[in-house]
Formats: C-alpha cells, structure tokens, sequence
C-alpha cells in the first residue's frame, strides 16, 4: 500500500509513514494499489486513527526487520496474538477504503 513502519526516536515511538521509495521509484515486482485502480493512502487524509497507525507501524516494523531478518527484538506489546489480529483488521479495513471501494468492487471475504 505504499506504507511502512518507523520507529521516530524524537518521540520515542512507532509512526506509520509513506514509504517514499515505493512511491517514487517502483522496480518492476514493487505493485502497489494504486496501479490496480485504488489510491494510495496518505498519511494526512486517512481515517486511521493515531493508535491504529501506531499499532500498524509497530507491526510492519515488526514484519520488516524482526520476522525478515531477525535483527531486532521487539517490544512485547505488539506480539499479542490481539494486537495482530486488529493489525490485520486494519490492512483489510484499508485496502477495502482504498482498493475495493475505489474500484466499485466488494473486497472478498478473508478469513483473519
């Protein structure tokens, strides 16, 4: 979806973000929504909320670095099998907002 986690050492915390480099220089396996109709989202006019970006980039971080690579240990908080679930919930609840409904199409049910 064009995003990633980061975590922001001036406030000492998780941030969702745009991942600039997706958005500006895609190589040819990078496929990103709005290529299939959709829109990418912007963190400015999202209807996320700042703990359910907090929570979405905790977890993305998490995919990215300790899951991929096994570089990082990280924090407890987001390795509860409820904050992965809501995670989840909310990659469905966007790419419904900015995939599905931008299309005119009914996202498929996923079994989360």
């Amino acid at each position: 979806m064009g995003l990633k986690g980061h975590f922001d050492k001036t406030c000492n915390d998780f941030v969702l973000i745009e991942n600039a480099k997706l958005r500006t220089s895609r190589s040819d396996d990078d496929i990103l929504i709005d290529q299939l109709g959709g829109e990418l989202p912007n963190p400015a006019s999202w209807s996320l909320s700042t703990d359910e970006a907090r929570l979405l980039g905790a977890v993305y971080k998490r995919a990215d670095k300790e899951l991929a690579h096994l570089t990082t240990t990280f924090n407890d908080e987001f390795n509860t099998d409820d904050n992965i679930d809501k995670a989840s919930r909310l990659v469905e609840r966007l790419l419904n907002e900015y995939l599905y409904t931008r299309v005119n199409e009914k996202m498929p049910a996923i079994d989360l």
